[in-house]
């Protein structure tokens, strides 16, 4: 057995630098003929590479001003610079994610004049203050927490958040 694959075997194997450069170009070739643009596993699938490569890739493909992210969450897509005038002005979401963040700032001082009124409450109750659901609404108290300004206490469905000011 060789030392390579024993050094394999015994968890030690060296780990292998990646050239991107030839990535990148081959990418960016990709995209140039990709009018609508590719998702995540459509170019990891064109170039035949594997998820963990992903990360240095998007990094390099974000650090060459050619390719531009358009969409979020699942629908994200990267689209070459070519092509970005002809993507819908809605896929971009530019303003929904500007509306979702002045919501969630409001959400978040409702929470702090409805903790500093009633000095505490529970999940439930800041939902209710605020119209969002359990997710968003246990984030922006964790903030708080981090924040100083609240105190956590309790767990599961019996967690309480005290305003300490």
């Amino acid at each position: 057995m060789s030392d390579r694959m024993q050094q394999a075997r015994r968890g030690r194997a060296d780990t292998v630098e990646l050239d991107l450069a030839p990535l990148v170009s081959r990418t960016l070739l990709f995209l140039e003929h990709s009018p609508r643009g590719a998702s995540r596993k459509d170019i990891l699938a064109a170039m035949n590479l594997h998820n963990a490569v992903w990360p240095a890739l998007r990094e390099a493909l974000d650090g060459s001003g050619v390719v531009h992210s358009v969409g979020r969450g699942p629908g994200l897509r990267h689209v070459h610079e070519r092509y970005v005038a002809d993507v819908p002005a809605e896929a971009v979401r530019i303003a929904q994610r500007d509306q979702r963040s002045a919501e969630l700032e409001e959400a978040r001082s409702t929470l702090r004049e409805v903790l500093q009124d009633r000095g505490e409450i529970d999940s439930q109750d800041a939902q209710e203050a605020t119209g969002l659901r359990a997710d968003p609404v246990r984030r922006l108290l964790l903030e708080l927490v981090d924040e100083g300004i609240v105190e956590r206490s309790g767990k599961k469905r019996s967690t309480r958040y005290r305003w300490v000011g």
